[in-house]
């Protein structure tokens, strides 16, 4: 029973250690979206540096990017743009099958907005919780909740909105990608 307790203990302390450093730095994103300057993005050289950040997911979980033909800008962070990407990928890899697929689809709108879809194989989100999954520290994972503290799809609005954005839960209209659909819309260079 003692090392039952104490194993349990360490894992409280992990969980709380990963919960004060999400904060953390929650908070300095915070303060960093006020302080640093945005710069134009062409989207093509972007959506080349995101897939290898993720070649060696320990799940083999493939992300295949579909760009549109025109080459569009956008008025933004790289840095915060590309942890937007890490939070909402790496939600679709911890809730996806082994072997599954992401799909990232980069859209034009209309003559001022962009849209990039993200869809998994996963489980989906329910969208009724559409709003909620937004909020700090929301969570509806059962297993593996050691690992997420409910601040990444908070983080990743904050930086968006920012961005003049938006960023929502959008229903997949993909027979090959029935989980979750995040649908971002970004305002692009005139």
């Amino acid at each position: 029973k003692k090392n039952l307790l104490i194993n349990n203990i360490k894992n409280d302390l992990k969980r709380m250690n990963q919960l004060i450093t999400d904060i953390s730095n929650f908070t300095r994103l915070k303060a960093e979206i006020e302080l640093e300057k945005n710069e134009y993005i062409k989207l093509s050289n972007f959506f080349e540096e995101i897939p290898e950040i993720f070649s060696n997911n320990n799940k083999k979980i493939r992300l295949i990017f579909k760009k549109h033909e025109e080459d569009f800008e956008i008025l933004g962070n790289k840095n915060k743009l590309i942890q937007v990407f890490i939070n909402i990928i790496d939600n679709s890899i911890s809730l996806s099958p082994k072997g599954s697929k992401i799909l990232i689809q980069l859209d034009k709108e209309n003559e001022k907005f962009i849209s990039i879809r993200f869809y998994d194989q996963g489980k989906g989100i329910d969208l009724k919780d559409s709003e909620k999954i937004f909020e700090r520290f929301y969570s509806d994972r059962q297993e593996n909740i050691k690992n997420h503290t409910g601040l990444g799809l908070s983080i990743a609005r904050e930086i968006i909105e920012h961005m003049n954005g938006s960023i929502s839960v959008d229903k997949s209209n993909k027979s090959d990608y029935p989980g979750a659909c995040f649908l971002i819309t970004l305002p692009v260079k005139q």
